[in-house]
């Protein structure tokens, strides 16, 4: 088995080229060498072995018929041509492929030649073509990368990846035009190619931040290798949106090599986790180009296991997954977790991905100019989210270890290394690796600082190693408070498609202690149990023992020799500064240092006397060798926010705003006072230091002076009180208002003052100054605002809702268009409570689902879900302070105000925190439920959802389970949603069209609602079920009694309750019956329409129908009648409408004739003499019948058959029954 095996693997070797690059690459000092094997001496091996056997990947085993879209592997470019051929013989088409050295075509073939064309023997592997999807500051600061920028830190010239080359397959570049770049790019960009059949502009954002924030120079928000060129090549497809890169991948990295690139960074993949073509190709690449590190993203699948795309499933790429970048304002906060959206591992063949995790959520970076930005007051940066994002700064490390290794000497560096390096600088985010984490998070500067300071080694031996062989390494440890760290990662040669197990060369790590204790790579849990599936292999010993460890690799079992790096030693200890003690630091962990030789980075640049501020982040050694790095910031104005997970300090300004900095204390030094955040003013000066890898504010001050008066005049530069001269303006000040807001409804409290008409002299208003500068920070309108929904209105006085009532301030008059029910904001003067102002605003409340563009995607308090088009000055506030779309995460509770036209002009998230309960029902009252002993107050802006349809509190019954999310106020919980479910069946529901516009239909609910545009009416059907009503195809319709029952009128149209009923003359008359009640069907979700009714079944549809009840007591009935119909047929027995026959039987399941029909509807009937009908059999119709037949006719009760029949001895039908009631109920 075992040499079989090997043949497999030996056999593909074969595939990888004419010449085989083996990497032989020299020890740390030493540049490296090559050596090759010639093509001839590779077949002579290959020829020996066997070939793969199966070549259709499982789903192509069994394809069914029609056109498949399949990726082909073959062995050789010579084939491409008469393979091709081929394909369009037999119907198929050729999409990509044929261009380039590659050797794989993605083709439409029908799937009967699937079989064929895998039994070619140049074809070694298909499998269907999936498509493929692009995956997508301050995560330079998370990852350390950004003190290594500054000249003198670590090297006298810095590092910021000058003369690397990073390659970049993405959709697009801005506007495509390499002669038209924005600032970011000029002078940066080598080429702008497209590989992928569309064009080379960026519309959607993606391509354009991948390179900012790779090797952008943004000014505010630079690129982590800012100083490295790019080689931009444009994949999308002829949309511009999806990534359609070469068949052959290997045709998209071979020009980025020749053109220097050794750093690839791909933020795109689809498929399912398992070793394919894609994995293979990427793999064969790199085995050929040992110095070439493609990156790429782990996918955006998160959280299950297993979701990795097909490409991060290849074992020479370095996979990257992604963790929050904390910005608190905008729904990231902890840079330790990782985000949900990231892909999992673990591959197919159970390898840990991903390999590393970077900052990957509120990342910003420069914004294609055709696209819109999300961050407000920044239009040239944009927001992203994703292992997209996350693999673009992985990438910019991997340049920058590239570059530091150069400038040491080592001038071309083996992939191997650079992975090897990065792996084993990471810190781990947990007790061990998993495929969640990878193996930690990211930490360029950490990694560097090692190597600079030499407690990193790392060897690439010059020879690679066969089975058997074993190279032995030894580190000495002194330090016991520094984990030992030792990474082992090959270049593998590429796995056969499909492989089981995607290892070929099979090395194994293991760590000696001094005391001979004994560490397997990746044997985290310490079972003794090696690794024989990955090409990376860790050992982490995070105590060691003082003494000499000695190191071994070992070639377990190997195809041909494989070349390998090994990493190890200490990383430098790391903390971050609390206090500073008569010349000791007191770091956060509880640990001292007495620093001795230090270099700090403030704000970018090297400082001569390091101050080491509280929040300082220190890298140090035993010695005291310390190397530290912080910000220090001024933010004027600032406001404080408490969330949920803390207290936070951001920028008041828009175009400042970034996502803000939790606070790393309890308190803030404010007016020479200690202070509680939550009870500073908005509008201050705040100044603090910033730790760059938790992103946390340390050392809070908050300084401000206010003046009061009446506003006398304002413009563009000053404010100007009333006797109390004026003001100069700062930059970026901010006007917002504060109102006595026990006049305004619960829920715009909730999420905020409404906002009012610009500013009038007269207004009192508080000024918030800058101490230090004089300037006006902050203007604050004071005034008394009261909103609430309208209930009447007179010339003279408001009434709302709630009972509230508001005169009018002499001259004003209600606005024109006032009408009761809708929502009004008004202005009450200072001193009495008569309005100055009133005006009708219309909002929605409830929850945002998506920002995109210029539409806001949200579901509403009626549950209604749908966009709403944005005006050009709309934006997203919290609290009066605008974060714009990108504090708009999913679920996030807002409210909407619409103009005159029914567009957003502004949102306001809820300003508080949202919590959740869960439980039974206990009671309902007016206005309030309680739910395990807690009361909720339920408001207009309340979302009360039953089984997911839209309800009134009214309507929810104690017992049911319920979710009710909820925020705080006053003491008191008011509901934003509740979402009760129930096991209550359905209440049945039919609709139909009866013109443009119009709607009828029938229900047995005892509510019914009409919900359009998030408005909700109440319809009442009649005592038969009944409704008529006006309405657009958009609207639905509820219908509510125990259960709940909800549909679209546009989708209710084509509804047919049994499933045989569709295209039948009679279904309109059935449906309405069966919706109010008196009709069912059989088990199996039929009605037989066709089919005769028996006297049974007209029984139980005349009881149904007029609601008989059997007489008590009532005698026995005779044995043929069934046990389901008993007390029908009792019913109508008691009320004459059938009676038994002579022998005391009822005959069931005798068929009724359409006379014999006549004469049971008609029994209790009052039988006007009428003149006979025109049907051409009447003198067949029985004596006995003709004055029923006749009156059920002249009343349009009865219409005959085909050919003007009455056909009185043909069976009835159960739908001539159902029509026939249909019309005694609804026409008669």
């Amino acid at each position: 088995m075992l040499m079989r095996r090997r043949g497999r693997y030996l056999a593909w070797l074969f595939l990888l080229a004419p010449l085989l690059f083996l990497l032989a690459l020299s020890g740390g000092d030493k540049p490296s060498t090559s050596s090759r094997v010639s093509g001839a001496e590779q077949k002579a091996v290959a020829g020996k072995v066997d070939r793969p056997e199966k070549k259709l990947s499982p789903e192509l085993e069994k394809p069914g018929t029609g056109p498949k879209r399949v990726t082909v592997l073959f062995r050789d470019a010579s084939s491409k041509e008469r393979l091709a051929s081929w394909v369009k013989e037999k119907g198929g088409r050729v999409l990509r492929g044929t261009e380039g050295a590659g050797t794989a075509l993605e083709v439409i073939l029908p799937a009967e030649a699937l079989s064929a064309l895998a039994s070619d023997p140049a074809v070694e592997w298909v499998e269907p073509t999936y498509e493929r999807r692009f995956l997508s500051d301050r995560a330079a600061g998370v990852i350390a990368s950004a003190p290594l920028r500054v000249p003198g830190f670590v090297l006298p010239q810095g590092l910021d990846g000058k003369g690397e080359v990073v390659g970049i397959a993405d959709n697009g570049l801005d506007k495509g035009d390499i002669n038209d770049l924005p600032p970011p790019f000029r002078g940066k960009v080598q080429l702008l190619r497209s590989w992928g059949g569309g064009g080379l502009a960026d519309p959607t954002g993606h391509g354009t931040q991948l390179a900012g924030i790779v090797a952008g120079r943004g000014e505010r928000f630079p690129g982590i290798a800012p100083g490295a060129h790019i080689y931009f090549q444009a994949i999308a497809g002829p949309d511009g949106k999806t990534p359609n890169p070469p068949a052959d991948l290997g045709d998209l990295f071979a020009p980025a090599y020749a053109a220097g690139v050794r750093v690839e960074l791909c933020g795109w993949g689809g498929g399912e986790a398992r070793y394919g073509a894609a994995a293979f190709q990427i793999d064969r690449f790199c085995y050929l180009h040992p110095d070439f590190l493609p990156v790429f993203a782990a996918g955006n699948g998160g959280p299950a296991p297993g979701s990795l795309t097909a490409e991060a499933c290849a074992k020479n790429a370095l996979v990257v997954g992604a963790t929050e970048n904390p910005r608190p304002l905008f729904g990231t906060y902890d840079p330790t977790k990782v985000a949900d959206i990231s892909s999992r591992g673990p591959t197919q063949d159970g390898r840990l991905k991903p390999d590393l995790v970077a900052p990957g959520t509120g990342v910003i970076g420069p914004c294609s100019r055709l696209v819109t930005s999300n961050l407000p007051g920044n239009p040239f940066y944009l927001r992203g989210d994703g292992t997209s994002q996350a693999a673009a700064v992985a990438a910019g490390g991997a340049l920058l270890v590239r570059e530091y290794l150069k400038q040491e000497g080592y001038l071309s560096p083996p992939a191997a290394l650079i992975k090897a390096l990065l792996i084993n600088g990471a810190r781990w985010l947990g007790d061990k690796p998993n495929n969640a984490t990878g193996y930690g998070l990211l930490d360029v500067g950490g990694t560097v600082l090692a190597l600079k300071e030499g407690t990193f080694r790392w060897a690439t031996p010059a020879k690679g190693i066969s089975s058997g062989e074993k190279v032995t390494f030894w580190f000495p440890v002194t330090d016991p408070t520094r984990p030992l760290k030792v990474t082992l990662c090959w270049t593998d040669p590429p796995a056969p498609p499909g492989s089981s197990e995607a290892l070929v060369n099979d090395l194994d790590l293991v760590v000696y202690g001094p005391g001979g204790q004994r560490f397997l790579g990746n044997d985290f849990e310490g079972r003794g149990l090696p690794d024989h599936r990955s090409n990376v292999e860790q050992v982490v010993i995070p105590r060691p023992l003082p003494g000499s460890y000695r190191i071994e690799v070992t070639a377990r079992r190997t195809v041909s020799p494989q070349s390998f790096a090994l990493v190890y030693g200490q990383p430098l200890a790391h903390g971050v500064v609390k206090s500073v003690e008569g010349g000791k630091l007191l770091l956060a962990d509880g640990r001292t240092l007495a620093p001795t030789r230090v270099r700090e980075v403030v704000n970018g640049e090297l400082v001569s006397s390091p101050g080491l501020l509280p929040g300082t982040d220190v890298y140090y050694l035993p010695d005291g060798t310390t190397y530290a790095v912080v910000e220090e910031k001024v933010l004027a104005p600032a406001r404080f926010f408490s969330l949920a997970q803390g207290a936070v300090v951001g920028a008041e300004t828009p175009a400042l705003q970034d996502g803000g900095y939790f606070l790393a204390e309890e308190w803030v030094e404010a007016q020479g006072k200690s202070i509680s955040p939550r009870d500073l003013p908005p509008g201050v000066r705040a100044s603090f230091t910033v730790n760059p890898r938790t992103q946390e504010a340390w050392g809070v001050k908050a300084s401000w002076r206010e003046r009061e008066g009446f506003l006398l005049s304002f413009n563009a530069a000053e404010v100007t009180l009333v006797n109390q001269g004026s003001f100069p303006l700062a930059s970026g000040f901010v006007i917002t208002q504060r109102s006595q807001e026990e006049g305004l409804d619960p829920f715009d409290r909730l999420f905020g003052v409404p906002p009012t008409p610009s500013l009038l002299p007269g207004l009192k208003v508080l000024l918030r100054l800058d101490p230090q500068t004089g300037q006006v920070l902050h203007l604050e309108v004071k005034q008394r605002l009261v909103s609430g929904v309208l209930g009447s209105f007179t010339p003279q006085e408001v009434t709302l809702t709630d009972g509230r009532t508001f005169p009018l301030f002499p001259g004003v008059s209600p606005p024109p268009g006032l009408a009761p029910g809708q929502r009004v904001v008004g202005v009450l003067a200072p001193d009495k409570p008569e309005l100055l102002q009133l005006r009708a605003e219309p909002a929605l409340y409830g929850r945002l689902i998506l920002v995109e563009g210029r539409r806001v995607y949200f579901q509403d308090q009626s549950g209604e879900a749908r966009f709403w088009e944005l005006t050009p000055e709309a934006d997203l506030y919290r609290d009066g302070v605008r974060v714009g779309p990108v504090a708009a995460l999913p679920g996030t509770f807002a409210r909407l105000l619409l103009d005159e036209q029914g567009r957003v002009k502004r949102a306001d998230l809820l300003r508080g925190e949202a919590s959740s309960f869960e439980g039974r029902i206990e009671a309902v009252r007016e206005s309030s439920l309680w739910v395990g002993g807690q009361s909720f107050r339920v408001g207009e802006g309340t979302m009360i959802l039953k089984n997911g349809q839209p309800v009134l509190l009214s309507d929810l019954r104690s017992g049911e389970e319920v979710k009710v999310v909820a925020a705080a106020l006053d003491g008191n919980y008011w509901a934003l949603m509740v979402c009760a479910s129930t096991s209550e069946p359905p209440p049945r529901l039919w609709v139909r069209n009866t013109g443009e516009g119009q709607w009828e239909g029938f229900t047995s609910a005892r509510r019914l609602y009409l919900i359009d545009g998030g408005k909700r009416v109440e319809i009442r059907p009649d005592e038969r079920g009944y409704f008529a009503l006006a309405a657009p195809p958009t609207a639905r319709l509820v219908a509510v009694d125990g259960g709940v029952k909800g549909l679209r009128l546009g989708e209710a149209a084509d509804f047919t309750p049994f499933r045989d009923l569709k295209g039948h003359w009679a279904r309109d008359d059935i449906a309405a019956l069966w919706a109010v009640g008196i009709l069912s069907g059989y088990e199996d979700g039929t009605f037989r329409p066709d089919k005769p009714i028996t006297r049974v079944e007209m029984a139980a549809l005349l009881a149904r129908f007029y609601a008989l009840s059997p007489p008590a007591p009532s005698a026995p009935l005779p044995p043929d009648v069934p046990a389901w119909a008993a007390e029908a047929v009792k019913a109508a027995l008691a009320a004459g409408y059938f009676s038994l026959y002579p022998d005391g039987s009822f005959h069931s399941s005798e068929p009724l004739t359409r006379a014999g029909a006549a004469l049971v509807l008609a029994r209790k009937m009052e039988i006007k003499k009428t003149p006979p009908p025109s049907y051409r059999d009447w003198e067949e119709v029985p004596l006995e019948a003709r004055a029923a037949v006749a009156y059920l006719t002249a009343s349009g009760i009865w219409r005959g058959r085909e050919n003007d029949l009455f056909a009185p001895s043909a069976h009835l039908t159960r739908a001539e029954a159902a029509v026939l009631l249909y019309r005694l109920r609804f026409l008669h």
